[in-house]
């Protein structure tokens, strides 16, 4: 097995391993203390009207939890929590395998990417791995990445 396959082999371990151990209770949205989680469960909720018009657009994330949700049999809360989980993973192993360095097993336990996984209902984390693909596909071959770019802007416009 090559260096990359390795890193990205202990960087999904890494992953598991977070969304063991460090998998965050299940919470209403506003029990997060971010305002536009409301707004994200909204949609998720199919009440779009009733979130704010700067997250309106951002529907990617909720309707993908929404559809864990349902796939699953899973309450909307737990559908939000189980795309965190399955984002973490799939940046974690994208990055490392594309990169293909130990040392960035280090940078992927940051705080900053811990504390996404845990305000769930936010689309940081899905935004990351949807880049992340973006960036492996662009890599490879720009046509490839331009879906990508759309669901990145379905997710969020920035």
């Amino acid at each position: 097995m090559n260096t990359r396959a390795r890193v990205a082999t202990a960087a999904l371990v890494l992953a598991l391993l977070i969304c063991f151990f460090l998998l965050p209770p299940i919470q209403r949205p506003e029990q997060q203390g971010y305002p536009d989680s409301k707004s994200y469960f909204a949609i998720a909720n199919g009440d779009a009207q009733a979130a704010y018009y700067y997250y309106a657009g951002r529907v990617l994330h909720p309707l993908t939890a929404r559809l864990v949700a349902h796939l699953f049999g899973l309450s909307l809360p737990d559908g939000f929590r189980t795309v965190a989980c399955l984002s973490l993973i799939l940046l974690y192993v994208i990055v490392a395998a594309e990169v293909g360095d130990p040392a960035l097993l280090g940078l992927l336990t940051l705080a900053i990417v811990v504390r996404a996984f845990r305000t769930y209902y936010l689309p940081d984390l899905f935004y990351a791995s949807l880049l992340a693909i973006f960036f492996s596909c662009f890599r490879r071959n720009m046509w490839l990445a331009l879906p990508v770019l759309f669901l990145l802007h379905l997710s969020r416009e920035s």
